[in-house]
């Protein structure tokens, strides 16, 4: 019980970030995706990619 709600907690954070932050997130911090990897399948600059993480935590605050 006590471990469905410890993983619930990221689940629910993630899911209030906005959609251009959460991707990035997903993709570099969950998938393990480098920023160079990120922006090459995406139309972002590797510089993007790498601020990213520090939008999310301003985002949830």
């Amino acid at each position: 019980m006590a471990d469905d709600v410890i993983r619930d907690v990221p689940k629910r954070s993630i899911g209030y970030l906005p959609d251009e932050l959460r991707i990035v997130f997903v993709a570099c911090v969950v998938d393990g995706m480098t920023p160079g990897q990120f922006a090459e399948v995406s139309a972002l600059t590797p510089e993007t990619v790498e601020a990213r993480p520090g939008d999310c935590q301003s985002a949830l605050g």
